[in-house]
């Protein structure tokens, strides 16, 4: 950085999360999220299992990321596919309220 420049902090920014920390997990699933202080705009992400991707996913709201949420899913059956939905919006769930409690948030950048 310029040496007459400071950076005085982060607005907004794009930031990748996933549920590797979730041992009960069933499918793997990585979003990424775009976080305006403790506001979450919107995420796209996928969903995969034992390397396959199963489903592409995309929510948007800065309320409530899994009110306005598409998915596609990929060669699934359709007995499956009510569960990777459960599984995504849990996952939407669940980033939408660690970015309004603070836990991903741009100050902790």
């Amino acid at each position: 950085m310029n040496d007459k420049l400071t950076l005085k902090g982060i607005n907004s920014a794009n930031l990748t999360v996933d549920n590797s920390n979730d041992p009960a997990r069933a499918y793997d699933i990585t979003g990424n999220v775009d976080v305006t202080g403790n506001s979450a705009g919107n995420i796209v992400g996928s969903v995969a299992a034992e390397g396959v991707n199963l489903a592409s996913f995309s929510g948007y709201d800065a309320g409530n990321l899994s009110k306005n949420l598409s998915i596609n899913f990929q060669n699934v059956e359709n007995d499956t596919q009510p569960e990777i939905l459960s599984a995504v919006i849990a996952f939407v769930n669940n980033v939408s309220e660690s970015v309004k409690g603070g836990s991903i948030n741009t100050a902790s950048l």
